[in-house]
């Protein structure tokens, strides 16, 4: 099975599952969409490493996310993939949570 974030099972109707040419189509759609230079930032990671965890890219997304949390260090929605994907946390989110637990 298909590795899939938590946002694409609490959400089925954003992310395409199945198979056939509707799959197909959707999720070209899709990986043509996070590649578009007019998304940018960690928002945009954020969605580049869905859809890698998403297609049993794993490594990809690791990478990915730990990128965007470098960024955006508390993110939560990165947050949640990181630990669901095994991405190592970036330097900065580290010290961040070492400053806010008790």
């Amino acid at each position: 099975m298909t590795p899939q974030p938590a946002t694409a099972r609490a959400a089925p109707g954003i992310w395409p599952s199945g198979t056939g040419c509707c799959w197909s189509d959707a999720a070209d759609r899709l990986a043509r969409l996070a590649a578009r230079p007019a998304l940018a930032g960690a928002e945009s990671l954020l969605f580049q490493a869905r859809l890698a965890w998403r297609d049993g890219e794993a490594d990809r997304a690791r990478a990915v996310v730990s990128e965007a949390l470098t960024e955006l260090p508390g993110h939560q929605e990165l947050h949640t993939l990181a630990a669901e994907s095994g991405a190592a946390l970036p330097a900065r989110v580290l010290g961040a949570a070492g400053r806010f637990s008790c």
